[in-house]
């Protein structure tokens, strides 16, 4: 024999308990006529009450004719003995049952009878009176209408287990990605709330900044005989990176009971699973030389190249989990995951994860999830989200319901699985050594440089020129030049002289021809080479530049240039250039460099040069020459001259005059000392009826921009103009007196530059005769102890005659000092016809007049 369905047993004895009592209190009022026909507001409770009991057990056909109680129609006496006597008959088994569990007799009417004791047709209105059921046995304040069995319940129903449109937000730090903001909907399709729902997922996401969409079709059923859910989905992702975008396909199974829950997700990346996104080269320089070889300059290196190329691949795979619920509180709980994973690609691998999962509010759900896998390493992640409104009944008042319904609510759960393509970047990488070997080549010329070398230990007639067999003179180099000025005036010509090992040697002097170097070993020697492999891009400057000019932008055809030291320079002996059948010591040509000598004892001009273009003199010791240390008489174009030393010359230190309109020139003289020469600097323009010259001056202490470091003796310069026997320097633009519109145009810059123990003026300017113009300044400089004036500057010439000056002179003199002169600190002349403009900024003087003006 079968056991016994308790609980249907109980759930009927109950149901027959409520129909009886709810039948008799009907009976009772209907026939004392007062309650139904006196107070509707009762009889319009009670009688639902009938109905919802009747419709309990009763067919179709009774429970429409039980709605006529509601009428006062003759047939309800009839209907209610024939309805109470067949359901009690029907309920008694179960009411015995009842009793047999414990009910409290007195729970039943004191007169109730057994089934066998009320026979159908004992049943009358007359014996259903109020004697047979005493008012104590049924307080009326245990029934309302919100609950026929006495006891009070929440608002919340089972319509509330019908799932709303739900939107929200969240923010995540997901294992693989940096950061995923985004938003999401739940949009119900069709739904029998409580039972079964059809419904579309969908989210918008920034991954990493890069944005991502995800979109379910899911189903989910609930099983109330086991209390389970099973559901399922498929969906569709994308996501977008720097360089690509990609797609993939998920599909799920998840199943959840009250305790527990499972699910497992597949992904199935679809289109182009890979996307190059960088090749990267690492080179590693092992060794960088640079050695002469024959004439040329030749260049090595060892690279180790690591060509590193990098992909985007999609991931496809799939994930289990188990979960159990680990704590519950009144506004939330808290759930735990374990599970593994597979990640499919170019790179695969098994993967473990554990998660933690909070729904602290019913609007609110949080997470905290580590995972290990081959290809991503260990990860963290955490998450909020929020829904509105919530998936979940936390409220005080609905907690009842949440805990009574607490499977069948989660068919509004979201989809938990992977809503982002895994994108995995793979390097793969190649190492090559490659060795390297080059001449140097010029960036002017686009060619390679020819060094033609010098060993002064050698002698006259020794060698050939080359590195391995040098010439042993100066004189035999230049010689050979000579010979074939087509092929050795390119500009790529190099003449390389080493005096290490004969110091005392002296050179005769010599003329440099055109677009040729002539260097030295005694200073750092560096030179502007076209890029090669192993040696780093550097800045520099081209011969005749005042400035780095070259590979200063990354444009061509400054590109990737290099700057590379000359082997054996740096070996601190200068060689002196001295005697030889003229009397200018060294006569520069077109385009030329003089750099690293000693040159002594001129009979008239140390250096000199006239009527070509371009010469640069650079860390040069020039001493006792007869005429002027440097001497250019129209030079045009550029003219260079950094960190000389001028001593004891026999009339300027520095002269640069021009006459030629086609001579215009740019003069830059940065670094220099210039002591005990009868005028320091001296520049003249001299216009002709014919001529109009024009020269620009800059004057100040050295730049990086030098190609060469280093002077004689190590000596510092100071930037100074010291002890000339008259003045310290003078700047004179004169036009014709033959025209009053001869024009000679000259402006000069002095910056950061001292003028000390002058034997007349510090500083001389002088406009005369036509039309001339003149800029002049001096600035951040001292001018001192002179014997006459700091300053003087004069515009035109006193005299009786006709006019014969209308020049224009702009004077700036700031931020300098001007003491201890024996005349004016500022001695200012205007006479003819000229115009002046003076301005006198933060300048200090002290012992010395302030200004004289004389117009």
């Amino acid at each position: 024999m079968s056991n016994p369905d308790w609980e249907s047993l109980q759930l009927k004895a109950v149901r027959s308990l409520f129909l009886a009592v709810s039948s008799v209190f009907v009976v009772f009022y209907g026939f004392t006529g007062t309650a139904l026909a006196s107070d509707s507001k009762e009889a319009e409770t009670q009688a639902p009450l009938l109905l919802s009991s009747v419709s309990e057990s009763a067919s179709p056909e009774e429970t429409l004719s039980a709605q006529s109680l509601a009428d006062d129609s003759p047939e309800k006496s009839l209907f209610l003995e024939t309805s109470l006597s067949e359901n009690l008959l029907a309920e008694a088994p179960a009411t015995e049952a009842l009793l047999a569990e414990g009910l409290p007799a007195e729970a039943l009417p004191s007169e109730s009878l057994p089934s066998e004791s009320l026979p159908s047709e004992s049943l009358s209105s007359e014996s259903l009176s109020s004697e047979s059921f005493p008012s104590e046995s049924f307080p009326s304040e245990n029934l309302n209408a919100e609950d026929p069995g006495g006891v009070a319940v929440d608002s919340t129903n089972a319509a509330d287990l019908k799932v709303p449109f739900r939107f929200g937000a969240s923010v995540s730090t997901s294992p693989g990605f940096d950061e995923v903001v985004g938003a999401h909907a739940f949009v119900p399709i069709r739904q029998t709330a409580g039972e079964s729902i059809t419904f579309v997922e969908g989210s918008v996401q920034l991954t990493s900044g890069s944005p991502s969409l995800s979109a379910n079709l899911g189903h989910r059923k609930y099983d109330a005989d086991n209390d389970l859910i099973n559901g399922g989905y498929i969906g569709v992702d994308s996501r977008t990176t720097d360089d690509s975008t990609f797609y993939q396909l998920a599909a799920g199974y998840e199943r959840i009971a009250e305790d527990w829950e499972i699910r497992a997700n597949g992904y199935l990346p679809v289109g182009d699973q890979t996307s190059a996104i960088a090749s990267i080269d690492n080179v590693t320089t092992l060794q960088a030389n640079s050695q002469f070889e024959g004439n040329q300059l030749v260049l090595s290196s060892m690279q180790e190249r690591q060509r590193v190329y990098q992909q985007e691949n999609a991931l496809g795979g799939f994930d289990v989990e188990v979960g159990t619920d680990l704590a519950k509180w009144d506004s939330g709980d808290l759930t735990g995951h374990v599970g593994a994973y597979l990640l499919t690609g170019e790179e695969s691998s098994l993967g473990v994860q554990g998660r933690l999962e909070s729904d602290f509010a019913s609007r609110f759900n949080a997470g905290l999830s580590l995972q290990h896998d081959g290809v991503f390493g260990t990860s963290v992640g955490f998450s909020v989200r929020a829904s509105f409104p919530g998936p979940r009944f936390h409220r005080d008042e609905q907690r009842e319901f949440q805990d009574q319904n607490e499977v069948a609510i989660r068919l509004r759960d979201p989809i938990t699985r992977r809503p982002n393509v895994a994108i995995n970047v793979i390097q793969e990488s190649e190492t090559t050594v490659e060795n390297n070997t080059s001449p140097l080549r010029n960036p002017e010329e686009e060619q390679d440089y020819r060094f033609v070398h010098v060993d002064l230990a050698g002698g006259a007639g020794a060698g050939d020129g080359t590195y391995e067999n040098p010439f042993g003179a100066v004189e035999d180099a230049i010689a050979l030049l000579n010979t074939d000025t087509d092929t050795y005036s390119d500009g790529n010509t190099v003449v390389y002289v080493d005096g290490e090992n004969a110091p005392t040697t002296t050179v005769p002097g010599f003329s440099v021809p055109d677009r040729v170097r002539v260097l030295s070993q005694g200073p750092t020697q560096t030179i502007a080479g076209m890029a090669f492999p192993g040696f780093p891009s550097t800045a520099t400057r081209l011969p005749f530049s005042v400035d780095q000019n070259f590979n200063v932008e990354s444009d061509a055809p400054n590109a990737n240039g290099i700057t590379v030291e000359l082997p054996d320079s740096n070996d601190g002996v200068f060689p002196t250039i001295t005697g030889g059948a003229n009397a200018d010591l060294v006569s520069l040509g077109e385009s030329t460099v003089l750099a690293g000598f000693e040159i002594r004892d001129a009979a008239n001009h140390g250096v000199t040069a006239a009527n070509v273009n371009n010469v640069e003199l650079r860390n040069n010791l020039i001493e006792n020459v007869g005429g002027s240390g440097i001497s250019l008489d129209n030079v045009g174009g550029s003219v260079v001259l950094f960190d000389n030393e001028i001593n004891n010359s026999g009339d300027r230190g520095i002269h640069i005059q021009n006459s030629l309109t086609e001579q215009a020139v740019e003069v830059a003289i940065a670094g220099f000392d210039l002591n005990s020469n009868p005028v320091g600097m001296e520049f003249l323009a001299i216009a002709s009826e014919t001529e109009s010259p024009s020269q620009r001056v800059s004057i100040g202490p050295s730049t990086t921009a030098n190609t060469s470091e280093g002077t004689p003796n190590n000596t510092v310069l100071t930037n100074s103009i010291l002890n000339s026997a008259n003045q310290g320097i003078i700047a004179e633009a004169t036009g014709s007196t033959a025209s009053l519109t001869s024009t000679a145009t000259q402006e000069i810059e002095i910056a950061n530059t001292t003028v000390d123990g002058s034997g007349a003026e510090g500083v001389r300017v002088l406009t005369r005769d036509g039309a001339s113009s003149q800029e002049f300044s001096f600035a951040s400089g001292t001018v001192s102890d002179s014997a006459g004036n700091g300053f003087t500057f004069v515009n035109g010439e006193a005299n009786t005659g006709p006019i014969r000056t209308a020049a224009v002179q702009e004077l700036i003199v700031r931020n300098s000092t001007i003491s201890d002169n024996g005349g004016n600190g500022i001695d200012v002349t205007l006479a003819d016809a000229g115009a002046q403009e003076l301005v006198i900024a933060s300048t200090k003087r002290s012992h010395s007049s302030a200004i004289t003006a004389l117009w």
